[in-house]
């Protein structure tokens, strides 16, 4: 919450919402409302960002968990790929390259729109890679 008055609790969504999450057992949710950078209008603003980086996020996982697959399975096995599976490793580069376009330009379209929902969501993401970075896979390929 970036703005809290104390005297005037029953007014703030943001307090409320997060008593509700309380109330009923999201103590985990409750804890990320409660530290999300990010204010209502703000994520409304962002949305299609943020859509955007989760759709960026899932080709690249997909694209480095196949890349991982075909590497574990011809150090293990000795085994090359085939044909089929190096199609399918550039249709799923080709889709991770598309969503990092189509993020680029959403994110381009809120930095000149809004630039205090773009620059609260980039702090948001940087939280959540900050958090996420002890528990990544350092492989280089």
């Amino acid at each position: 919450m970036h703005s809290f008055d104390p005297d005037n609790w029953h007014s703030c969504d943001e307090y409320l919402y997060g008593i509700d999450l309380l109330n009923h057992r999201y103590w985990w949710e409750a804890q990320a409302e409660e530290s999300n950078p990010m204010n209502e209008k703000q994520r409304l603003a962002a949305v299609a960002v943020w859509q955007a980086y989760n759709a960026l996020e899932t080709t690249k996982r997909r694209h480095f968990g196949y890349l991982e697959a075909l590497e574990s399975r011809r150090n293990k096995f000795n085994l090359g790929t085939s044909e089929d599976e190096n199609q399918m490793l550039a249709r799923l580069l080709r889709d991770h390259d598309e969503q990092v376009t189509l993020f680029k330009s959403a994110s381009e379209l809120l930095r000149n729109s809004d630039r205090e929902a773009f620059d609260a969501l980039w702090s948001y993401i940087n939280e959540i890679n900050s958090a996420l970075a002890p528990f990544e896979s350092k492989k280089v390929h």
